[in-house]
């Protein structure tokens, strides 16, 4: 499960860096990764599907990312 996790946690930094992008603002990104860490112990898989759906979507899409879980 850790390695699951591992993985998981891999895209958060890059998919928060991408959603401050979409929104014009970085000053989140750190919170963000935090966040996104944090969920990714609770929940590896769906965590990892919602950042590999804001990375792989346009910013207009990011909202259905969420939706998904």
């Amino acid at each position: 499960l850790e390695d699951c996790a591992a993985v998981a946690e891999g895209p958060c930094e890059e998919a928060c860096w991408k959603r401050g992008e979409c929104t014009g603002h970085h000053d989140r990104d750190t919170q963000c990764t935090r966040a996104c860490r944090t969920l990714v112990k609770q929940a590896p898989r769906e965590t990892f599907r919602e950042s590999r759906c804001v990375l792989e979507r346009a910013c207009a899409d990011l909202p259905l990312c969420a939706e998904q879980g």
